[in-house]
């Protein structure tokens, strides 16, 4: 009987990864188009300035927002 090797972890964690993202964007085509009272995009302000810019919440991003914010930068 062969043992779970690191590749064969790593492959099956990335398949399953994969399929969870197609999950994802298949549960968006029934979202409603309607765009309501939004702004267009031309009519925003894109001028904001940042020390450090975060994108993302999850353990990594949450660490660092927290140590830049202990760190006093926006």
């Amino acid at each position: 009987m062969k043992g779970l090797t690191r590749r064969d972890f790593l492959k099956s964690t990335a398949i399953i990864g994969a399929a969870a993202g197609v999950a994802s964007v298949s549960g968006l085509v029934g979202c409603s188009d309607d765009q309501g009272d939004l702004p267009l995009a031309s009519s925003i302000r894109w001028d904001r300035e940042c020390d450090v810019l975060v994108v993302g919440g999850g353990a990594t991003g949450v660490t660092c927002a927290a140590v830049v914010s202990e760190a006093g930068k926006s």
